[in-house]
């Protein structure tokens, strides 16, 4: 009923005579498969015993070390000890179950695996929409900005060629279209590498939590993917909208009384 799970859902066998360590855990001792660790229980006998770490598992959630029930009670010297159980109740006994084994006296608590779940989602789920939502409004004002200001700075840099084809002859379809081809070319471009930098940044940011009590696994969606390039795609659209409203206003007084 508590299998072991990695992180992306797959359960992992404990094979008999096998000891496994969280992934964060052996990190943190600086230990590797095939290391030796000491370890001292805090109750009965507290002999200091050594372990042979047998492999890691990349769990989410806290900081553990897995062995077999039989290899643990023989580790310890004892008949096999139990601290906890996982029990499986109808859901229209649940209320009655959990009355009844908090009037136990060898019971110290009884939690509800929906309620772990929902107290874990009121503190920690909505504090992450907010703060998904914060970044997500700056990711968005930012490419905005970033891509109108390209925009704009082409034009300035442009606009005494893009006059004198018009002077030539072009008309505002085809000296638009050249200003918004190298835009185009731009987001083209930049699309995929920022696709890449933010999968990194990511990463940076989950790296930089406190990985003992839960850590969140770098899964960055296709959904995800879309919408940045989408917003991206829109801003450069708006951008060249207005842009293509300033090719109006070009002086082309101004550039028949150039003398180059």
């Amino acid at each position: 009923m508590r299998p072991l799970i990695d992180d992306i859902g797959r359960e992992v066998p404990l094979s008999p005579g096998s000891v496994l360590f969280t992934d964060v855990l052996a990190r943190v001792l600086q230990v590797v498969p095939g290391d030796e660790v000491i370890a001292e229980p805090l109750q009965g006998d507290r002999t200091p015993r050594t372990l042979r770490l047998s492999g890691t598992l990349p769990e989410l959630m806290a900081l553990w070390a897995h062995m077999p029930e039989d290899d643990f009670a023989q580790f310890l010297g004892s008949a096999p000890l139990a601290n906890h159980a996982t029990l499986m109740v109808d859901a229209e006994q649940v209320d009655a179950v959990q009355h009844a084994l908090l009037d136990m006296p060898l019971v110290a608590s009884a939690m509800r695996r929906d309620a772990l779940i929902k107290e874990f989602r009121s503190e920690q789920v909505e504090t992450m929409r907010t703060f998904s939502l914060v970044l997500t409004l700056f990711a968005v004002t930012i490419a905005i900005s970033v891509v109108y200001n390209n925009a704009r700075v082409a034009l300035s840099m442009r606009s005494r060629e893009l006059a004198s084809l018009r002077v030539l002859g072009f008309t505002r379809q085809e000296i638009s279209s050249v200003l918004i081809s190298e835009l185009a070319v731009q987001v083209l471009i930049g699309i995929p590498l920022g696709l890449v930098f933010g999968k990194q940044l990511v990463g940076l940011m989950l790296s930089a939590n406190d990985p003992e009590s839960f850590r969140f696994p770098l899964l960055v969606s296709r959904h995800t993917y879309a919408i940045a390039a989408l917003v991206t795609i829109l801003a450069a659209t708006g951008s060249a909208l207005l842009v293509r409203r300033k090719l109006d206003k070009l002086d082309l007084i101004g550039v028949l009384k150039t003398r180059e």
